[in-house]
């Protein structure tokens, strides 16, 4: 048995199908952006509103709208984008370097 064709024999048993591998591979890469995107920002008000608005989402919303699941990444993506965008801080002076 050739290399290539052990491999996918090897990833046809793993996976019963391509829909079954978001359960895995998406949570983890998720998590690991996640993480990334804290440490990088350093700043606590959108990491908060992200994590409430993803805790909102998997337990309120796509329990009461199993329809929602499918798209419930990208809402929240979006929405903290909003929210973070909305309730920034506006007493924050920003001073440009010249």
């Amino acid at each position: 048995m050739n290399p290539i064709s052990a491999g996918s024999t090897s990833a046809r048993m793993l996976m019963c199908s391509p829909r079954s591998s978001h359960l895995y591979i998406l949570p983890s890469l998720m998590g690991a952006v996640l993480v990334q995107s804290i440490v990088a920002m350093k700043s606590l008000r959108p990491t908060v509103i992200a994590l409430a608005l993803a805790l909102v989402m998997n337990f309120v919303v796509v329990p009461a709208a199993p329809a929602t699941g499918m798209f419930a990444t990208a809402t929240v993506v979006i929405s903290s984008i909003i929210f973070s965008w909305v309730l920034r801080d506006r007493k924050k002076i920003h001073t440009s370097e010249s």
